[in-house]
């Protein structure tokens, strides 16, 4: 099941062999980049959301507004490692 996209539909299971189609080695190198970016992301949002002095001032909805980047921080996180883990 390795170098394969696996798409269902229904009652149909395809599977596309991809080693040849995708340059897996760039399509990881992109990926890796792309998780160095949110994980810095997520570093600075949780910085900001334990600083205390940044609590005290900003309003609740900057706040929140914080709160909903990082749950998307995460999950753009999880699904970049989860493609990492099925391309390697």
């Amino acid at each position: 099941i390795n170098n394969f996209i696996i798409l269902i539909n229904n009652k149909i299971k395809i599977y596309i062999y991809i080693k040849n189609i995708i340059n897996i080695k760039k399509e990881m190198e992109n990926i890796n980049k792309d998780l160095l970016k949110y994980k810095t992301k997520y570093k600075q949002i949780i910085n900001k959301l334990n600083n205390n002095i940044f609590l005290l001032k900003a309003p609740n909805n900057i706040i929140k507004l914080e709160k909903n980047k990082l749950k998307k921080t995460i999950k753009i996180i999880k699904k970049l490692e989860k493609k990492l883990t099925i391309l390697s």
